[in-house]
């Protein structure tokens, strides 16, 4: 698998200097940017991407032959597992809102 440079921000050194932030503002907007590249990653059809899961490891029974799929895919259909990867770091990442705080911010 080939790996290619990831860039976290987008500004140019030159740029930076500029801004002058703090280590703890430059912190911030790195995690940002990887964040955003991650959700990007995400297909748009998630029924389609849902359904490949589905079709690919079936109800997940039995983990040992899971894993051999996930590791045949990674050979096989790398960007695939990058998906399903960003997925799982997006619902990870997901804070629900009990409903009562959800009514309260419609009034």
């Amino acid at each position: 698998m080939e790996l290619k440079e990831i860039e976290l921000l987008p500004f140019t050194d030159e740029e930076l200097e500029k801004l002058n932030l703090t280590k703890e503002e430059l912190d911030i907007l790195e995690y940002a940017s990887a964040y955003s590249q991650t959700v990007d990653m995400i297909p748009e059809d998630l029924d389609a991407f849902s359904n490949k899961i589905e079709e690919t490891f079936g109800s997940g029974d039995d983990p040992m032959a899971s894993i051999q799929k996930l590791t045949d895919l990674c050979e096989t259909d790398p960007e695939f597992v990058n998906q399903m990867i960003a997925m799982q770091e997006v619902f990870s990442a997901v804070k629900p809102y009990p409903m009562e705080e959800i009514s309260e911010t419609e009034k």
